[in-house]
C-alpha cells in the first residue's frame, strides 16, 4: 500500500494565477548547476513546504510515499519529490 499526497491544479482565482504568471526562472539549488524552476511554482512550493514535511514526518516510515498533482499541483509535487 502506498501513501499518495495529491496537489490540486490552479483554482480560478487571482492569487493562483499570480503564481502561474511569475514564469521567470529561479535557481534555488546552488549545488546543482542549471536546476532552474518556474518562479511562481517555487514560491507556491515554499508556501506549503513546512506543512508538507510536518505531514510527511507523521506518516508511517514503512510505506512508500508518492507526491502527485495536476497542472500547478504537478509542478509542486515534482519539486517536493526532488527535495524529499
Amino acid at each position: 500500500m502506498k501513501v499518495l499526497i495529491v496537489f490540486r491544479g490552479t483554482v480560478n482565482n487571482w492569487e493562483n494565477w499570480i503564481y502561474n504568471l511569475r514564469f521567470s526562472q529561479v535557481d534555488p539549488f546552488p549545488d546543482i548547476p542549471n536546476a532552474f524552476i518556474h518562479h511562481g511554482f517555487w514560491i507556491a512550493y515554499k508556501n506549503i513546504h513546512a506543512q508538507l514535511f510536518k505531514a510527511l514526518n507523521a506518516l508511517p516510515k514503512d510505506k512508500p510515499i508518492r507526491l502527485i498533482g495536476y497542472s500547478k499541483g504537478g509542478a509542486i509535487s515534482m519539486i517536493g519529490n526532488f527535495l524529499e
